[in-house]
């Protein structure tokens, strides 16, 4: 189980250092709109919580975009 959750833990740090590393001001805020709608919905915040900090592997699923468009 450990051997699959550190498999995607470079993937997933790659995405979030691509997420910051861009200067545009448009793309800025964008990322701050997503990040406040992740915070905003318990579920979805739980998952990112969990898929960044290591403890465990939550995939998101289509109902997820939906919850994100909410």
């Amino acid at each position: 189980m450990r051997k699959k959750r550190a498999d995607r833990m470079p993937h997933l740090s790659h995405l979030s250092a691509m997420a910051y590393t861009w200067p545009a001001r448009w793309y800025q805020q964008g990322r701050m709109f997503a990040l406040k709608r992740l915070e905003r919905h318990p579920v979805l915040h739980g998952k990112h919580m969990l898929n960044i900090s290591r403890i465990g592997w939550w995939p998101y699923n289509g109902l997820d975009i939906l919850r994100f468009l909410d």
